[in-house]
């Protein structure tokens, strides 16, 4: 499960990051601010706890995944607001 958990982070991480930057770069965003958007978009809430829930609800997931889920909203809640402080930080391209 911790194995799981560990990969379901990455992903959930990566797919924000990749996903959001490469719209934002496609909307004529410049890379740094590509980033930003990506990283401003890797914080997940209470719409993962209410998807989990009705997925278990249904019976299309087993209530073993909900710890990995918490797990991955915490870890995301509280790693954006620090990246985001890192990649606003850095000196604007010109």
């Amino acid at each position: 499960m911790v194995l799981f958990t560990v990969l379901l982070v990455a992903v959930a991480i990566l797919s924000k990051l990749i996903g959001c930057g490469l719209g934002a770069k496609l909307c004529k965003f410049t890379n740094r601010e590509s980033l930003q958007v990506g990283v401003g978009m890797i914080a997940r809430g209470e719409v993962s706890f209410v998807v989990i829930s009705k997925c278990i609800l249904a019976g299309y997931v087993s209530s073993l995944l909900f710890p990995s889920v918490i797990v991955v909203v915490l870890i995301t809640v509280l790693i954006t607001p620090i990246w985001l402080k890192a990649v606003f930080a850095e000196k604007p391209e010109k």
